[in-house]
């Protein structure tokens, strides 16, 4: 029609981007807003642990800001948590371009993706495991003893080798051993 200007391809993206991102984002202020009504009960009934530390922040209605923050990072991380299981159950489709690597090539990427992220997420759980340890002895976070600095190098170990483990070259799976011993085999003559 004349007189009407074309919208712009970007902003058509844009809109279509906003348009699928709000399901997320409101699934996300719900878990926040839900998260926030849990910590807010706790503090006003006296359950919270944090009014067990700062016996000072006993009145919900004046630290509700802080309600607030605490809220937003635990929705945070349940988020990321969720998004990195369900990256790991669905890494998507397969687009192969002329050039690109063969499909099992892009498969055995994903494989090693996917190890790496487990990897990671050990490790992490193993290094907060390390500190909540070192921290219910009562010890100081810059001076460990002994055992924690075994226990630190162990972690350290298991990382290192673990993520030699999961770059190196993989091997080849049963399916492909058996498809190569039925093609080597020798071929009997049928008369």
């Amino acid at each position: 029609m004349p007189g009407r200007e074309r919208i712009p391809a970007d902003r058509v993206a844009l809109r279509g981007d906003l348009r699928s991102a709000a399901p997320d984002a409101t699934a996300a202020v719900l878990v926040t807003a839900a998260v926030f009504a849990l910590l807010y009960a706790r503090m006003e009934s006296g359950d919270s642990d944090t009014v067990a530390v700062m016996p000072f922040m006993n009145d919900p209605g004046t630290y509700w800001m802080y309600l607030l923050s605490q809220a937003f990072g635990w929705s945070a991380l349940l988020w990321a948590w969720g998004t990195v299981m369900l990256g790991l159950l669905d890494p998507g489709p397969v687009r192969l371009r002329t050039g690109e690597a063969s499909r099992g090539v892009l498969n055995r990427r994903r494989g090693v993706r996917t190890r790496l992220v487990l990897l990671a997420s050990g490790v992490y759980a193993a290094v907060f495991a390390l500190l909540l340890w070192q921290a219910l002895r009562g010890q100081p976070l810059i001076h460990p003893d002994g055992m924690t600095l075994a226990a630190a190098l162990a972690i350290l170990a298991v990382a290192v080798l673990g993520t030699y483990g999961c770059l190196r070259a993989p091997t080849r799976s049963r399916a492909e051993a058996a498809d190569t011993a039925v093609a080597d085999a020798p071929k009997e003559l049928v008369s």
